[in-house]
């Protein structure tokens, strides 16, 4: 402030009074009715620093309570954010409906506890997958094995496989083996003591051999007229004499 005689008292007294106006216009209107108006803003400024001026200590004690206060619904937020990332990165084919029963558990659940339940429905799905895989491939054997069985009791044509003689027109053996070309084994009763009227070369119940080498040891004569290539694979160990 100039003295009163100067030239600029004048100047001086009008800007003081605008600040002073700004000073009190910025208040909180709590505080308003406390302050008094002083002559100069020089005034007015130091009275309201030596009041409401106490440093940043007490303001960031104040801070960091209020931050305190709000951590436990932060910790609450980032646990939601992160079970929501677990559920996504999840096969959704294989864990979509556990975790749509995780989804509407109020409150939800934490990540671990979530965790452990997808574990334990993964375990419960390979279970069934491995009873699965056994019941189809017992099926399968059970099928398998009722097909094999069908097929092995079906009836053999056997008579359309036999050999057919072209003298007589006999299955069961060649024109080489005819008992009608060739004559009928010693001890036999004629045509009707053997199926088909002759038996089958090397089969069972053949007994060509057996009567050739019976009637041989005995000092039988053969009704067959001269030995055959049959009666010597039948008798190999005796000589045609």
């Amino acid at each position: 402030m100039p003295q009163a005689d100067s030239a600029d008292y004048a100047q001086w007294g009008i800007v003081n009074s605008m600040l002073v106006a700004w000073i009190y216009n910025t208040l909180d209107v709590s505080i308003r009715s406390t302050i008094r108006l002083p002559d100069d803003a020089k005034t007015m400024w130091d009275d309201l620093q030596a009041q409401y001026s106490i440093g940043n200590g007490p303001c960031n004690l104040e801070l960091k309570s209020k931050i305190g206060t709000s951590a436990v619904e932060f910790v609450k937020l980032q646990e939601c954010e992160l079970l929501h990332q677990f559920y996504i990165g999840l096969d959704s084919k294989k864990f979509g409906s556990v975790v749509s029963t995780l989804l509407r558990q109020d409150p939800l659940l934490s990540l671990n506890v979530a965790y452990s339940r997808i574990i334990a429905d993964e375990r419960k799905q390979l279970v069934s997958e491995a009873h699965s895989v056994d019941r189809s491939t017992t099926v399968g054997y059970a099928v398998q094995a009722s097909t094999t069985q069908a097929q092995s009791s079906r009836p053999l044509h056997v008579e359309y496989t036999r050999p057919k003689c072209n003298h007589c027109g006999r299955f069961g053996h060649d024109r080489e083996h005819c008992c009608d070309l060739h004559g009928y084994p010693a001890g036999s009763r004629g045509r009707g003591s053997a199926r088909g009227g002759c038996r089958i070369r090397g089969t069972r119940g053949s007994s060509n051999g057996r009567s050739f080498a019976a009637n041989t040891s005995r000092g039988r004569s053969s009704a067959v007229s001269e030995v055959t290539t049959e009666d010597r694979a039948h008798a190999p160990t005796l000589s045609d004499e």
